[in-house]
């Protein structure tokens, strides 16, 4: 995964980046590899419930944009 970030981003950038990651996919109310769309419409949905958005990642899968986001 890491290929697929930024070819200028500073090293410790991209680890704090990709701890990012595992910190989201470690969460229980986590989603990963969402798509923009799909993004948005579990932000509507979870909205609509009262719960907030702790952390949302953006990144790069086969040069495509793909998100992981957690809500508490």
């Amino acid at each position: 995964m890491s290929r697929d970030l930024p070819v200028g981003l500073p090293a410790r950038w991209r680890r704090a980046f990709l701890r990012g990651l595992s910190h989201i996919a470690r969460q229980p109310g986590r989603r990963h590899n969402l798509t923009v769309a799909q993004l948005g419409a579990l932000i509507d949905e979870h909205v609509r419930a009262g719960r907030l958005t702790r952390c949302v990642a953006g990144y790069a899968v086969g040069g495509e944009a793909r998100f992981g986001a957690v809500w508490r």
